[in-house]
């Protein structure tokens, strides 16, 4: 019965970093009008926008190859 629920952990910690993780993120977005929200992402000029998509894809291109990184360090 413990080995069974060891097994289960990781899941029931990721779920509940998932429903924190929602819970977090209604509760910032309360204060603001989702309309407000997209009027103003409506207009940022198109630079701007490539720029940030830009960003965004880097962030997520060195997050990526420090883990290949760290398997190839691993095998």
């Amino acid at each position: 019965m413990f080995r069974r629920f060891i097994q289960c952990l990781p899941i029931l910690v990721a779920v509940s970093l998932l429903s924190l993780s929602i819970v977090t993120i209604s509760n910032e977005f309360q204060a603001h009008n989702p309309a407000d929200i997209l009027h103003y992402i409506s207009n940022l000029t198109t630079t701007r926008k490539f720029g940030v998509i830009a960003l965004t894809s880097l962030g997520y291109l060195i997050m990526t190859g420090h883990d290949f990184l760290g398997f190839y360090y691993i095998n």
